[in-house]
């Protein structure tokens, strides 16, 4: 399911992935989660591994019984109880 990136957001990512030489912002985020993905797995240990992993089936359970919310909603939860204000 996409995820809706405001106006202003998508230009900058535009503007990021045409001076990368990407000609299409989906090419770009794609690439940049696969060089992420390289530099965890090249800096994971055993253990941060498994962790990850169990992290990861545990994420998976919740969506299946469906705890879940949405993202938005989240992250503004999460920013309130740090203190932070993350109005729109």
């Amino acid at each position: 399911m996409p995820t809706p990136i405001p106006d202003e957001q998508y230009q900058k990512l535009t503007t990021a992935a045409l001076a990368a030489g990407y000609d299409d912002v989906s090419a770009f985020i794609s690439s940049l989660a696969d060089d992420a993905a390289e530099v965890r797995s090249e800096s994971l240990g055993e253990a941060e591994v498994a962790a990850s992993e169990s992290r990861i089936c545990r994420g998976e359970e919740d969506l299946a019984a469906g705890r879940t919310q949405e993202m938005q909603a989240a992250l503004l939860a999460l920013g309130e109880k740090r203190g932070y204000s993350l109005e729109e």
